[in-house]
């Protein structure tokens, strides 16, 4: 079988044409092919499929054999994917995914994929819609002071940009322990009961941000996450730490991400996430009989 090494920012995935492959065991191929040390090694694996009411259709399978709903470095790296190997040569494109249809603009130039604008559309914010498990389900958690098992008080906003996310602005991000805080709040079920992604993000200013993020079904901190970075963005929104009205520069390990947050008398009307994805390698995947 063969396949494809990408990533976005470090986000690293391995893509797999299944317009020519058949995948029968998605969940159990990605838990053999995402080990570092015994697989080609990857944060997840994404499956190209066609699509009954979009241009192609994708799925993503996290490192632990979960199936993700949407994905941002993911979605850029599907498009370049589909662009770069001849499937399409449209430089718009629609891809389904589990959290719906996504609109996709590709930067081409002279012949190739330079970045990937992602329309990521409109968050759900609504408790019953994270999900968040306390408190009023048609409300917002926005900035609360939650008692967290093990370390104690903490102020998190709980936003959903394709897939759950807590957020949680700091001084020092440098100074957070992300694995195991990030732990802690991912498994506090009776808050997240479906778990949850979670975001360390500091203000450098109006306009730049700097996040770490703890990733569930990678079970560890990621270089970069592409529906975080929108997450801690629609938050900082919400509590006028940053201005809408620009265009955000959001810091990650290995790179950033352009996030622009479209606002109306307070209101969250669409979120556009921009950046790169890189092709790796290719191989063939011969698995032992």
């Amino acid at each position: 079988m063969r396949f494809t090494k990408m990533h976005g920012l470090g986000n690293d995935f391995i893509l797999i044409n299944c317009i020519e492959e058949h995948v029968e065991d998605p969940s159990g191929l990605a838990k053999d092919l995402c080990d570092r040390h015994f697989g080609v090694g990857a944060d997840g694996i994404l499956l190209v499929l066609p699509s009954d009411c979009a241009d192609f259709r994708m799925r993503l399978f996290n490192h632990d054999g979960s199936e993700g709903e949407m994905c941002g470095n993911g979605i850029r790296c599907f498009a370049k994917y589909v662009y770069a190997r001849g499937l399409s040569k449209k430089e718009k494109l629609n891809i389904e995914t589990l959290d719906g249809t996504k609109e996709v603009e590709l930067t081409v130039q002279r012949g190739r994929v330079e970045s990937i604008k992602v329309d990521l559309g409109v968050p759900k914010l609504r408790r019953k819609e994270v999900p968040v498990a306390q408190g009023n389900p048609e409300t917002i958690m926005l900035g609360e002071e939650v008692n967290i098992p093990d370390y104690g008080k903490l102020k998190i906003t709980a936003v959903n940009t394709g897939v759950a996310h807590a957020v949680l602005f700091v001084e020092d991000i440098e100074k957070i322990d992300v694995i195991r805080l990030g732990s802690l709040i991912r498994n506090f079920r009776k808050l997240f009961p479906e778990g949850t992604n979670v975001n360390f993000a500091q203000i450098l200013g109006r306009d730049h941000l700097k996040v770490r993020t703890y990733e569930r079904g990678v079970e560890n901190e990621t270089l970069a996450c592409g529906t975080g970075a929108a997450a801690v963005s629609v938050s900082a929104a919400l509590l006028n730490k940053i201005d809408p009205t620009k265009t955000l520069k959001l810091e990650f390990k290995k790179g950033e991400f352009q996030i622009k947050v479209k606002m109306e008398k307070g209101k969250i009307e669409n979120v556009y996430m921009s950046g790169p994805a890189k092709i790796v390698f290719e191989g063939v995947y011969l698995k032992e009989q």
